[in-house]
């Protein structure tokens, strides 16, 4: 009744596997201010949560979804982690595959960029090289690795 819990599963099972042990409440988080935006994402006033974890950086006035990633007025996210050099403004998740686009072009893929213990810490969008950012898009109806700009067609974030 006063607190906010995470329900993601993996907290859930990892808590309830003893029998004896309770999910413990996201600190420092009122439930009058708490909003659930989908099953991994979530925001109060001040910050917005991925699986109950604070996105550090994030603005919780300005976060929305936008299609499997996250923005704010000043990043992009994926799996509640940043996206470096993207600009959310302009950001664009393209339907029904792993290309996006912002003003600075077209992208196919994430890579991560990982902590000395192998975890991801962020990622950065790969650039597809030459792709004009107005009109990259995905070709659809076809497999979604194809995508196409008004000069040339990409697969697998490569022209051809």
């Amino acid at each position: 009744k006063n607190h906010v819990y995470s329900v993601y599963p993996f907290y859930a099972a990892a808590y309830a596997s003893d029998g004896n042990s309770i999910i413990p409440p996201l600190p420092d988080v009122s439930p009058e201010k708490y909003q659930f935006i989908n099953e991994f994402y979530g925001k109060d006033d001040h910050v917005a949560y991925f699986k109950g974890i604070p996105i550090e950086g994030s603005d919780a006035k300005t976060f929305i979804l936008s299609g499997d990633y996250a923005k704010d007025r000043s990043r992009v996210y994926f799996d509640g982690l940043e996206v470096k050099d993207m600009d959310p403004a302009t950001f664009i998740p393209i339907d029904g595959g792993g290309y996006t686009r912002d003003k600075n072009g077209g992208y196919y893929g994430l890579d991560a960029v990982e902590d000395q213990l192998g975890h991801p810490v962020n990622y950065t969008g790969r650039l597809v090289a030459g792709a004009d950012p107005e009109t990259f898009t995905m070709i659809k109806g076809e497999k979604v690795d194809y995508g196409k700009d008004k000069t040339r067609y990409f697969w697998g974030g490569v022209a051809q």
